[in-house]
């Protein structure tokens, strides 16, 4: 039994071999250097072809301070997004009952904690994701607000889910907070 084990071992083993030599020596018959082949070798299954987006960056364009701060930024194709630091209310709880009354308009996507702020400043916040109904341009807006205590929340406000949330991870938005 053993005998036939071994046998079979080497002959599977011998078998692969020569399956990977052959498979590798086609490969570079076809390639002759050239890139294509291999990219040919390695295409998606389906046929449509990865989407690779570019990135989007920000920049600053104007800021406003009253009973708190608007901030106004432009994404590199053109679309506004709003930082809104809002501290118009006289209380907490009038703060909290605002953060609650602004989800509520919407259709709350996420809600969780999250730290916000950089370096001393940060804090444990607590965070909502709201999606609205479709404006004229056919995109639901969404904010992302934060609270954390006292008078005073945030929000960003954007023309889509997506610009919000790529917003908020940009290298602009951690600076700004």
């Amino acid at each position: 039994m053993r005998r036939l084990t071994l046998q079979l071992t080497i002959v599977f083993f011998a078998l692969t071999l020569s399956i990977g030599v052959a498979c590798a020596a086609e490969v570079a018959a076809n390639s002759e250097g050239s890139r294509a082949s291999l990219d040919q070798l390695t295409a998606p299954l389906s046929s449509r072809r990865a989407r690779t987006r570019k990135k989007r960056t920000f920049k600053f364009v104007y800021r406003t301070c009253e009973s708190g701060c608007y901030e106004k930024y432009e994404s590199s194709d053109g679309q506004e997004v709003s930082l809104i630091l809002a501290c118009h209310t006289s209380t907490a709880r009038e703060a909290r009952e605002e953060v609650q009354r602004m989800t509520g308009e919407g259709r709350v996507v996420r809600k969780g904690w999250r730290y916000y702020g950089r370096g001393r400043r940060r804090k444990l916040a607590e965070r909502f994701v709201a999606v609205y109904s479709k404006d004229e341009s056919g995109e639901e807006p969404a904010k992302i607000l934060w609270y954390v205590e006292g008078i005073c929340f945030s929000y960003i406000e954007a023309g889509s889910l997506q610009l919000a949330l790529e917003f908020e991870r940009s290298d602009v938005f951690a600076k700004a907070n």
